[in-house]
């Protein structure tokens, strides 16, 4: 997308040809997921801090207003972030994650810390639906690969954040008043409610089968699903936003000690890694979104 031209760094060698989601699985093939999870309750995790404690330790989450319809059908439902680990490990463990990817310190860390074996995850949705806008929790990178359909991403620079007119009501976790699915159709409505967006600079991008997104940590972003979709995706630390995670969670352990735990783990991990002589690797994460894969996106 030329949205995207001028992202500096490129994510060569990372597409969904290498992020590997098996087509048949004896209980958790991908039609089966979708036909178990048509039946019952579906998890819809909102990103925030609460509900990614809670997924982490195997518990339900309450659907939230991060998990929207763009159209007033609300009878269809949105299968988001649903951890693969937690409710599918057949599938979890046939999930191969591309080396670019792999370094990642949230998938080592010790059993029982908050968070362990949250990711990857599964999102499966309907077209018309679309997440809220949100800014994903403790300051963590994400990446999401693209298997089925078209998810068009509307992602704003971090350093914009104060002009979506964030509010939070009940964490450190920040939520926008506004609805910026489909940007270039509905800015000049949402202008006149919100003035300061004219400032914003935001990238827009459709990611494909065959592509995989990377976004970086900080950065608000909906996402409006074009068509029936399925994805998947994981939260990721690494040393490159690892002091920005523990500064988060210093902070959010004032209201929940659960966070010691992770807290304790990064800590570890970042002053070993500051420690170490040996030449850190490139993050795949710049600080702008990168898009890699078949269709040619990015």
């Amino acid at each position: 997308d030329s949205s995207l031209a001028h992202c500096t760094e490129s994510a060569a060698g990372v597409n969904s040809s290498t992020v590997h989601l098996p087509a048949t699985s004896p209980t958790c093939s991908s039609d089966r997921l979708l036909e178990r999870k048509s039946a019952t309750s579906v998890h819809r995790g909102d990103g925030s801090d609460r509900a990614l404690a809670a997924r982490s330790r195997g518990e339900d989450v309450e659907p939230s207003a991060k998990c929207k319809p763009v159209n007033a059908d609300t009878s269809r439902q949105y299968l988001f972030d649903w951890s693969l680990p937690l409710n599918c490990p057949e599938l979890a463990a046939e999930v191969t994650v591309p080396l670019g990817l792999a370094d990642n310190w949230l998938s080592s860390l010790p059993e029982g810390t908050q968070y362990h074996s949250s990711w990857p995850s599964l999102f499966a949705a309907p077209g018309g639906l679309a997440s809220g806008l949100h800014v994903d929790a403790f300051c963590s990178s994400f990446w999401m690969a693209v298997f089925d359909g078209t998810k068009r991403w509307t992602i704003f620079p971090r350093n914009e954040t104060p002009l979506l007119y964030p509010v939070y009501p009940f964490s450190l976790d920040s939520a926008f008043p506004m609805d910026v699915t489909s940007w270039k159709d509905s800015a000049s409505r949402l202008l006149r409610d919100h003035p300061a967006l004219g400032l914003t600079h935001p990238w827009q991008v459709c990611v494909e089968p065959g592509d995989v997104l990377l976004v970086p940590w900080g950065c608000a972003h909906q996402v409006e699903n074009v068509g029936t979709t399925l994805a998947i995706s994981s939260n990721v630390i690494t040393q490159h936003n690892a002091q920005k995670a523990i500064d988060w969670l210093r902070t959010q352990r004032l209201e929940d000690p659960n966070t010691e735990g992770i807290l304790r783990a990064l800590s570890s991990r970042l002053a070993a890694a500051s420690e170490s002589s040996a030449t850190s690797k490139s993050s795949a994460f710049s600080e702008v979104p990168v898009v890699s894969g078949a269709s040619g996106n990015g």
